[in-house]
């Protein structure tokens, strides 16, 4: 499991996660993702956020740390 995909009213939500209890407790282990205007993009969100995450360039950041060119990339 690496999250899941929520339809919200800012649009689909992706929120990364590699196990539903993660996502319950503790909030620290689940990283909220800006919200897509489709499906395809805010999964296509989630696995870029996975290989960031797995990447040298992480550096133990959450989605709130990264920088608004990384942002886009998550969600272009």
């Amino acid at each position: 499991m690496i999250g899941e995909v929520t339809e919200t009213a800012q649009g689909w939500t992706p929120t990364a996660y590699i196990a539903l209890l993660h996502h319950q407790t503790p909030p620290t282990m689940a990283y909220p993702l800006p919200a897509c205007d489709d499906l395809a993009p805010a999964c296509r969100s989630l696995l870029r956020w996975w290989h960031l995450r797995h990447s040298d360039t992480w550096r133990n950041r959450t989605p709130n740390q990264l920088d608004p060119a990384e942002l886009a990339h998550l969600t272009s």
